[in-house]
Parts: C-alpha cells; structure tokens; sequence
C-alpha cells in the first residue's frame, strides 16, 4: 500500500498520539486505508468525475455486462490548483492595499474562512459522518479514542494541504510587502484557523444531530454544498470589481458586533503585535483567536463519545416526510397527466429527484442562478433608466433566464444513484414507453422549474404591473415545449437508468443548441409583443405546439433501446 506523504509527517508526532492514549500503530493504518480510498473521489466543487473505478452494468437485452472506468489520477492537483488561483485573485490583493492590518487580514481571513468551512462541508462531511468506522472498524479491537483520532487527522489532512494551496501565494507575497514578522504571524493564525473549522464544524454537526434526525443533517449539508456552488460561481464576477467598492485605507473602528465575527479574531493580533494597537477590544479580539479554537478542541474531546453516538442518526431515512409529501405528488400527478401510467411516473419521478442528492448537488445551484440572473441584468440597466422607465420596458423578458436550469435537469435526468434498479423497466406491461418519459419530464418542470417561475413571476408583475401577466403565460408555453425539444435533443433515455459515473461534461455542442433555442423564442416573443394582440396569437400558437410534441414527439422512445 503506498507510503503518502502526510503519514511519514505524522510519525514524527507519534510520541503525542501515544502519550494521549491513541494506538498509534492502529491509526497510521487507519488513515493509510482512508487516504488510499479518497484517491477516487472528486472534490465536489471542482472535481468533476469522469468516471469510477467502481463496476458499471450496461444493458445488453436481457443481460447486464459488468464493465469498469478507469479513475483520473489528477482531479486532486486539479483542485488545488484551482483553490491555489481563487488565493492568487482572490486574497492577493488586498494584502497589497495600504497597511490597515485589521480590516486587510478581516477581509483575508473572512475569504479563507468560507472557503474552508463551505469546502469542509462540502468534501469532507462524508468523512466526519461517516457510518462504515462505526459498522466495520467498532467490531474490531479498535478503541473509540484510536477512531476518533483517525477521523480528526483525516480531516486536518485534507484541510491543511487545501489551506495551503490557498494561501501559499499570499503567504510568500506577504512575506515580501509586510516582512517576516506579518509573515509568521500569518502562518500562525491559519493553523489556528484550520483548528477552528474541523472542530467547530463537528461540534454544529453534534449540535444538529442531537435534535434533529439524520436526514436533516443531509439536506444542510446538501444546502451548503449548493450554496458553496453558487456563491463560486457569482464571486468570480464580482472579485475584479471589489477594489472600486471597498476603501481599504478608511480607518477601523471595533464594534460590538465584531465580537461575533471569527475573521476580526483572527486579524486582531496583527493590529495589536504589528501596530502597536494595545486597546482592550483589539485585547479581547486577539485572545479569542486562541481561545475559541482551544475551547471547542476541548469541547469535542469532551463530547467525542457522543458524537459517535448520535451517527446512528444518519440511518433515519426520514419516511414521515415522504408520507407527508406524496398527497402533493398524486394532486399534480392527477391535474397535468394524461393517463395513468403517466401519472404514475410523475409521482415516482418526483420522489426520486427529492431523494438523489447527487441529482439535487448538480442541478440546484443552477437552479439558484436562474433565480438571481434575471435580476442581475434587470439591475445592470437601472444605471442609464429609472425604475418608471423600467416597469414600461421590454426587460419581463429577462424572465427568460429562469429556464437556463431546464437543460441541466433534462441532462440529468437518465442519473441515478440507483441506477441498477433500472431493470425493472424491462418487466412493466406497458405497451408505450413515452410514458415514462413525460410523466419524469413533467416532473421536473412541475418541482423544478414552476416554483421559481412562480416565485419570479410575482415580482416581475410588482416591478412591471399586470400588463406583463399575457407574457408570463406565454413563457410558461415556451418552457413546456422547449422542456420537450432539448430532452428529445439529449437523446431521451430512460429516466434514472444510468450511473453517475458515466457522467461526461455536457460541452457546448449541447450547450449552445439548447442556448440558442431559448434565444429563439424569447425573440419571437419580443418579437410578437411590438404587435397589438401578438401575444395572445403567439401564446396560442405555442399550445398547438405543446399539444402536438407532447403528443408525437416522444416516438423515438416508446421502447427499451437496446444498449
């Protein structure tokens, strides 16, 4: 088994893990069996998996041929450098501006505080939670201490080699504008900093589990990772314009509310070492960089027996809820489908992306841009117009951009992670296989897309009046078939058949049709809108449309290709 780099490093602290109590032996196998394991996962933010090395079924008639994907060796690297660019753009800059120590490492350590903990959340929460040490390690000699210092370990790994690839570049341009004393002094704050997210994380996990089941944890972490997705993908577009929004040499005054926010703990010491600034709030502030951390060390070794405990937690399927939703499924199920079959998919279609949270990772932080993008432009035209020339414009039409997450899901929507269940397709009496397709499509339009046409819908007539209600209906025509268009253009599929890890990079060659489809009818719309009573002709037009390709354009897949 290979010798890594983070295990030669831990020998030379055996003498602390022994002194502690820790078979240290035990825990160096532990963690070489771990990190061996992690080599084939992605991180969930950059990482983007092509494969596994896990055994993949593909359909060949009857019989399912067992093959396997060879695992990319780099997506590690790939991912630090990623992180390592973010610190580069990112964090650089502002520790070229001016000399004020507090709000400079505020601002820093606030980014490396998010990256870290979202990215904790994100990647290593199935580290932290993980249920096979209980299932497979707590029937083996394996003392709970042994464990549970396996799993820190792991995890500090992980974070401390992403915090240095994140900060390496600020740390060295530090070195040279501040001096070896900021430099030290930096370094030194962000070991307390990885400290402080492990085990604070942990201690938030405890928190929630020991009120809440399992399956509420997950969709926190779900969220998270989500909201990690989606503040990425916006930063990015704002990080080249913060030096024109923030004045880095205004002075600092401490607030109360200061107190609160771990990044001004973390700068505190460099205004009190470096700048001589010895007032009792930068005193408090300084201290709680050390203590906090320390305290919730403490707390967690305390507590640790606990935490084990509560992870059985993670088994609780959460069925009450299930329950409680599937009158909701059967009501729009019996409303929008045709036949029974239909309706039945509908509903089975429905639970199943409530439940894939692989499904949810990928096509919820699109779903979060769709909501804000329209508002973006919507704001980006109020610098050369007022809100009255606004609300008299053509700029509804923006509302458009809520169906950019329609391919996402339509893409996705063959995925599953329970996928080798798919055979069952193969036994159903069902003489018509379009069926299935638009009962899921349904589905998705229904749980994925509606919600957030609804949601924009309502403000869009407060910002435009009640003229815009026609234009609304007819965009809500134009989803419905463009739904159909790009899901015929994915090549159908049956839905949830297929593994994640046959996965691939949609790539423009479907990007940019299915783009500019979209692009097509928001300008027939516009289009339409410059006549007198165009758009109630083009809305009709567009239900003949739905009529007819909901109808006939499903052929392709009315029986079970052969793979």
């Amino acid at each position: 088994m290979k010798e890594f780099l983070t295990l030669k490093l831990l020998d030379r602290a055996k003498p602390l893990f022994v002194k502690a109590g820790v078979d240290y032996d035990m825990l160096r196998r532990i963690l070489q069996v771990k990190l061996t394991m992690d080599q084939r996962r992605a991180s969930t933010v950059f990482g983007k998996s092509s494969g596994s090395n896990k055994p993949e079924y593909i359909r060949k008639g009857a019989v399912l041929k067992q093959t396997y994907t060879k695992p990319s060796s780099s997506l590690s690297i790939k991912s630090l450098w990623m992180y390592a660019l973010i610190g580069a753009i990112g964090i650089t800059p502002f520790l070229l501006l001016g000399d004020n120590y507090m709000l400079q490492a505020g601002i820093v350590f606030s980014i490396i505080l998010f990256l870290l903990t979202t990215t904790m959340v994100s990647d290593f929460s199935s580290v932290l939670l993980d249920l096979k040490d209980r299932h497979i390690l707590h029937t083996k000699p394996v003392d709970a201490r042994t464990l549970a210092a396996a799993k820190t370990v792991h995890i500090l790994s992980y974070i401390v080699t992403l915090a240095a690839s994140l900060t390496i570049v600020p740390l060295i341009v530090s070195l040279f504008r501040h001096g070896l004393p900021f430099f030290l002094l930096f370094l030194f704050e962000l070991i307390a900093v990885n400290i402080f997210v492990v085990v604070a994380t942990a201690l938030v996990y405890l928190l929630v589990l020991k009120f809440f089941d399992g399956e509420k944890l997950k969709d926190v972490i779900n969220y998270v990772q989500i909201g990690l997705s989606v503040a990425l993908t916006i930063g990015y577009q704002i990080m080249f314009r913060v030096v024109d929004i923030i004045n880095i040499n205004v002075s600092f005054t401490v607030a109360w509310w200061h107190f609160l926010l771990p990044p001004f703990w973390f700068a505190a010491p460099f205004e009190w070492l470096l700048h001589g600034n010895s007032s009792f709030s930068v005193l408090i502030l300084s201290a709680l960089s050390i203590m906090v951390p320390l305290l919730c060390a403490v707390v967690y070794l305390r507590f640790g027996n606990s935490f084990e405990r509560y992870l059985q937690k993670m088994a609780d399927s959460g069925k009450f809820e299930e329950r409680k939703n599937r009158g909701l499924h059967l009501s729009l199920a019996r409303l929008i489908c045709r036949t029974r079959d239909e309706a039945v998919f509908y509903g089975f279609a429905a639970r199943m992306m409530s439940r894939e949270r692989e499904f949810k990772l990928k096509v919820y932080p699109v779903l979060g841009l769709a909501v804000i993008f329209p508002y973006i432009f919507i704001l980006n035209s109020l610098s050369d117009s007022s809100w009255a020339d606004l609300s008299r414009s053509s700029l509804y039409l923006f509302i458009y951009f809520t169906a950019m997450l329609m391919p996402s899901a339509v893409g996705l929507l063959r995925y599953s992670g329970n996928y080798k269940g798919s055979y069952i397709y193969g036994t159903l009496p069902l003489k018509d296989m379009s069926a299935i397709h638009k009962g899921a499509l349904k589905a998705a339009i229904t749980k994925l897309f509606l919600p957030l046409f609804l949601l924009n819908g309502i403000i869009f007539i407060l910002i435009f009046g009640p003229r815009i209600l026609p234009d609304l209906i007819a965009v809500m025509l134009v989803i419905t078939l463009y739904t159909a268009i790009i899901y015929r253009m994915n090549g159908g599929g049956l839905p949830f058949s297929e593994s994640f890890g046959n996965l691939r990079q949609t790539g423009m060659g479907k990007t940019l049709p299915a783009i500019f489809i979209l692009a097509v009818f928001a300008g027939m719309h516009y289009a339409a809108s410059l006549f007198p009573f165009g758009v109630y002709v083009y809305a009709a037009v567009l239900l003949l449309l739905n009529f007819f390709y909901w109808h006939n354009g499903f052929f392709l897949s009315r029986t079970i290709p052969e793979s």
